[in-house]
Order: C-alpha cells, then sequence, then structure tokens
C-alpha cells in the first residue's frame, strides 16, 4: 500500500473516531473557524452589509459570481437560506433553464425543452451569441420551442415577478412564459428585458416561442430572475458558470446593463480554480485580468461592497495543486488594493493539505476538485457566517480586521501528523485546540464609554445562529464562544446564552 492511500486510511480512521456533535456542528474540528472573517482595511470596504444586513425594512442584494462550485446551487443556495432568514425573502434571483443550454441542473428544480436551441456559455473561447451577468444564453429560431423549468418544491410567494433579459432586434419571437399552465401578464418592456407579473407560490415555470409576424425568426434569452416586485427582504443571485475562468466576466458584453439594472449592493467575485488548477500555476497576465473584472464590477455598480475570494488547494489529476497559496496571496494583494473585502477560503478550509480532512469526511465527489452536497453546504454557511463575523467586528467598533500577513501561512501538514499519531494512540481528537487565536482582541473599555446595557442572557430562537446573536447583542461572536464554552457555532432554539 501507498504511503498516500495509508495517509488517507489514517485520516478516515481520525474522521471516524470524531464524536457525533463535532460531525454534524457547522463546522468540523479541522475548520479554522476563528479565521471565518470577510477581511477588510476600513469599515467602509463592508458599508453596505455594515448598514443593511438585519435591519429592519431594508433590502439587501447580493451577486455571487463565480464556477462550477456554484452552478448547482448548492453552496449559494445554502447562504441564500441563512442570508434571507435573517434578511427576509425577496425571492431566488437569477435562474437558467439549464437544458436548453446543455448543462447540468440546479438542486432544487430541473429544466427541460423542445425543439432546436443553440448557447453560449462564457467559458468558451468563441461564442455566437451576447452574453449578461448571468454567463448563459439560449437562442432558438425554432417556432415550436419550448423549455420548462420545475421545481421541486412550490417556490415562496416572495417569488411574484419574473423578469427576462433579451436580446433584442427588429425580428424577435413573442415570448410567452405560464406559470402552472396559467399565461403571465407583461407589465413592462423594453429593448434590453420584460418584465412579468406573476404569482408566487407555483412549482412550474414554462416558456415557448409565438411568432405573429412574418419577419420574427427567432429570440435570444439572456437570462431569468425570479424577484419581489417590491424588493422586500433579501435576495442572492447565483452567476455560477462551470469552468468558468476570471476572463469569463469580460466576455459578457450585456453585463453592465444588466447589472445595472439588478443594482447589487454586494458583488461576490468568486472564481480562479479555472485559472490555475490544471497547469498548477499563475500565469503572467492573470492579474491584469483580474483588474479588469474587478474595474467593469464597480463600474456597473460603483456603490456596491465588492468581496474577493481564493480557492481550496485541491487536486488535478491525483497531484495536489501547490499554487493555491500564491493565489491566495495575489487575491489578498489586489483586495488591498482596490480596497474590497477578502474572504480566505483557502486558510478556513485548513490551508496546505487539508483537502484529505474534506476527502476523508466524505465531503467531495472524489474528483480531487469538487465539493459534494454536504461539502459545498458547509462552505456556504462558512461564506454566511464570515459576513455575519465581519459585519459584527465593525459594528463593535474594530476599524480593520487581522493582517492577512499572519492567516496566510496555514500549513496543517505537521499538524495532521501529529493528530494522527495520538488518534491511535488514544482514540482522542481535539482538532478545536489546534485552532490559533481569535482574529482581533476585544477592545478594552474605556472611562468614557457608556455604562452597559447588555442583558446577560440571549436565548436562542428558530432560525438564529450564532454570528447573527452577535449583530442582534452587539456581543463580538469570539466573546459568545469563550462565555459558552462553545467549540463550534452548533445551537439549537431553546439554549441559553450568557452574554456577560
Amino acid at each position: 500500500m501507498t504511503r498516500r492511500k495509508v495517509y488517507l486510511l489514517l485520516c478516515c480512521i481520525v474522521y471516524s473516531i470524531q464524536s457525533f456533535a463535532q460531525i454534524n456542528s457547522n463546522y468540523p474540528s479541522w475548520i479554522k473557524q476563528d479565521y471565518n472573517y470577510i477581511y477588510f482595511q476600513d469599515s467602509s470596504d463592508l458599508k453596505n452589509l455594515c448598514d443593511l444586513l438585519g435591519a429592519k425594512g431594508k433590502s439587501l442584494t447580493v451577486l455571487h459570481i463565480g464556477d462550477s462550485h456554484l452552478q448547482n446551487e448548492n453552496l449559494p443556495n445554502q447562504s441564500r437560506k441563512l442570508f434571507q432568514a435573517m434578511q427576509g425573502d425577496a425571492g431566488i434571483g437569477l435562474i437558467v433553464p439549464f437544458s436548453t443550454v446543455k448543462s447540468y441542473d440546479a438542486r432544487f428544480y430541473k429544466s427541460t425543452h423542445t425543439g432546436t436551441w443553440k448557447y453560449s456559455k462564457s467559458y468558451m473561447s468563441k461564442f455566437d451569441y451576447p452574453m449578461g451577468v448571468r454567463g448563459m444564453t439560449s437562442y432558438t429560431s425554432d417556432t415550436n420551442a419550448t423549455f420548462k423549468m420545475t421545481f421541486s418544491q412550490n417556490v415562496s410567494s416572495a417569488n411574484n415577478e419574473l423578469v427576462v433579459f433579451r436580446h433584442d432586434n427588429d425580428s424577435v419571437f413573442e415570448m410567452e412564459f405560464f406559470i402552472d399552465d396559467q399565461p403571465a401578464k407583461v407589465k413592462y418592456s423594453d429593448d434590453e428585458k420584460v418584465i412579468y407579473d406573476i404569482i408566487g407560490g407555483f412549482s412550474v415555470l414554462s416558456y415557448k416561442s409565438r411568432k405573429t409576424q412574418s419577419h420574427q425568426k427567432d429570440i435570444t434569452i439572456t437570462g431569468l430572475i425570479l424577484q419581489d416586485s417590491l424588493h422586500r427582504g433579501g435576495v442572492w443571485h447565483n452567476a455560477g458558470v462551470g469552468a468558468a475562468p476570471y476572463r469569463m466576466v469580460l466576455s459578457e458584453e450585456l453585463y453592465e446593463p444588466q447589472a445595472k439594472y439588478i443594482n447589487a449592493d454586494v458583488v461576490i467575485i468568486d472564481l480562479g480554480t479555472n485559472d490555475f488548477l490544471y497547469y498548477n500555476r499563475i500565469e503572467p497576465d492573470l492579474r491584469q485580468q483580474i483588474i479588469k473584472v474587478i474595474e467593469k464590477v464597480k463600474s456597473a455598480n460603483p456603490n456596491a461592497d465588492i468581496i474577493l475570494t481564493d480557492a481550496q488547494e485541491m487536486k488535478y489529476k491525483g497531484k495536489r495543486t501547490t499554487i493555491a497559496n500564491q493565489f491566495s496571496e495575489l487575491m489578498y494583494n489586489l483586495s488591498v488594493e482596490f480596497h474590497t473585502g477578502f474572504w480566505s477560503y483557502y486558510t478556513v478550509s485548513g490551508g496546505k493539505n487539508a483537502w484529505r480532512f474534506w476527502d476523508a469526511a466524505k465531503y467531495t465527489q472524489g474528483d480531487g476538485i469538487h465539493l459534494n452536497g454536504v461539502g459545498s453546504e458547509l462552505k456556504g454557511t462558512m461564506l454566511f457566517h464570515a459576513i455575519e463575523n465581519s459585519v459584527s467586528l465593525i459594528r463593535n467598533k474594530h476599524i480593520a480586521s487581522k493582517p492577512f500577513e499572519i492567516i496566510a501561512d496555514s500549513s496543517l501538514m505537521q499538524e495532521v501528523d501529529t493528530i494522527i499519531t495520538d488518534s491511535l494512540t488514544t482514540h482522542k481528537i481535539n482538532l478545536d485546540q489546534q485552532n490559533t487565536k481569535a482574529v482581533v482582541k476585544e477592545n478594552k473599555p474605556t472611562k468614557t464609554q457608556k455604562k452597559d446595557k447588555t442583558p446577560s442572557v440571549y436565548i436562542v430562537k428558530k432560525n438564529d445562529t450564532l454570528g447573527g446573536i452577535a449583530l442582534k447583542t452587539k456581543v463580538p461572536i469570539a466573546k459568545l464562544r469563550k462565555l459558552n464554552k462553545l467549540n463550534s457555532d452548533l445551537i439549537k432554539p431553546g439554549q441559553k446564552l450568557k452574554l456577560k
């Protein structure tokens, strides 16, 4: 048996002897949860999040741009659920009839079609049809072409408006949309889009072309949105395209007008895997491509908070990608240069060699690249908690988060060897003791501070998260963990948390 196979076997043993509580917590033991923050230099980097997250009666729109880690909705839908539990439901956001573009479906809806459809996807080197913010375009000249999107359960009543981005010209078919077989009513139309009044709570959205005049010959659909017509609450748009690199955003010629319509308060740029994975190197022109993407996003939504991310260390054809830490440093440096937020998922996920833990815990698809549904949901939870944690820091008057230079060195190699040896001899695992100290120290009270009016106990309610409680009570999340001796962020309704 090879050393690698022995090592993976030992990782499986480590995982198997973890306690039930650890396995079912939001964070497995190897996650560096004390570093799960959106890095920021100044509170103004995350101004919209700080002003709007959890604010009663305020809408908040997130646009999440990414690759295959997003497309199937496992990750963004988990973030969306946690986000909307706090912010309120303003609809699903961007959706795609994936069968028309010959791609795999989302987790919570499936698509089918009839007739002949052609397509463009933004990862392609050449494409025939213009693309917008969603990165996928459906085209047909077939008057009998249809598509149907069937949701696994009825969508919420908040999804009472359908927006269809189309590439208009003098020869387009008229579009007919149906909600559970009932025709959708057009309430607005211009050269870029058509907006329909619909009734939420449906399970099937369907489309067919209608030719009413001889000159009509085709239709190009560049995006669909389900949303609340009054924008009450939060909407988390998923713009993930499988195989997409950074240059994909640059190929989306309709990105800017569509992004302006979406008017995101927060744009998360979650790309990079397809830029360094296959050749295990960072190409000389990648930095400039990323800069152009940041500038394009800023041009469309100049007031949006922008959050850059890095990528987990992965494997390609059985070989570990050793360049992920360098990509992480590149993204951090760009976040400093352009005053954006930065989520170091590389660090939080465990850093160097941590993929073996994810693999042993059965959080991966086995290809060395992709997380499975459970792993993706864990990442989606981590992302939203990182946002909560950073907003809590800022609201508690922390001007900046921990310098990246300290957290970049997150190798687990020696920790893994020690833990495996100890586990085989004592059958006890406590990776939480391996976690480093909290990201920021609490501010010491001064004589000029007002008397603390914080209640001493908080009773956990349904859908509460630890980060959300930190926002409500203005007690830093690190302090909540310490006061209540929490080894993870797992809490349950009815639980009493000390606030002092």
